[in-house]
């Protein structure tokens, strides 16, 4: 009896898997082309939003709460006025330009940690992670001139390899 009972649940739970399989084959191949289409026409909009925006340079720094109350408190005064700020909220970054590029420009980071400096050069994001420089320097006396130096050295060093990118 109770092997019976097994073999009708199992017949029962692998024709109710192919009825699903066949209904959702018809329903992906029309989603699909929609999903396919968006995201071609979000990567040309990205793209145009690199190349608008050619020359920027944006330092973006995370919530976690020393850093973020030496950033803010310290830091941010003492950055240049050409460095556009993000902050990163969790997963949800904070700045004057539209979240959907931002965010298609920090998952597309090469050089994961923060705080990163990035700057668009010919419609490319080029970074650097300061985080080892930044934790070492914060781990001891935090002066703010020694990290501004590192994120002018990072943007220094980004002009000057550009063309070997």
């Amino acid at each position: 009896m109770k092997d019976i009972l097994g073999k009708i649940k199992l017949t029962f739970g692998v024709t109710f898997g192919i009825l699903i399989f066949i209904v959702l084959i018809p329903i992906s191949l029309i989603v699909l082309p929609f999903l396919t289409f968006e995201n071609q026409k979000l990567d040309k909009e990205y793209q145009e939003f690199l190349n608008n925006n050619n020359g920027r340079k944006f330092f973006c720094y995370t919530s976690r709460k020393h850093v973020f109350d030496f950033v803010e408190n310290s830091l941010l005064p003492s950055i240049a006025n050409d460095i556009n700020v993000i902050f990163l909220h969790g997963k949800i970054p904070k700045s004057n330009f539209p979240e959907r590029f931002i965010s298609r420009m920090l998952y597309r980071i090469n050089n994961i940690g923060f705080p990163n400096i990035m700057k668009i050069v010919d419609g490319k994001v080029i970074d650097i992670s300061l985080k080892k420089e930044f934790y070492e320097e914060l781990n001891k006396d935090a002066k703010v001139s020694r990290i501004t130096n590192f994120i002018n050295l990072g943007f220094q060093i980004i002009d000057d390899n550009k063309n070997s990118l």
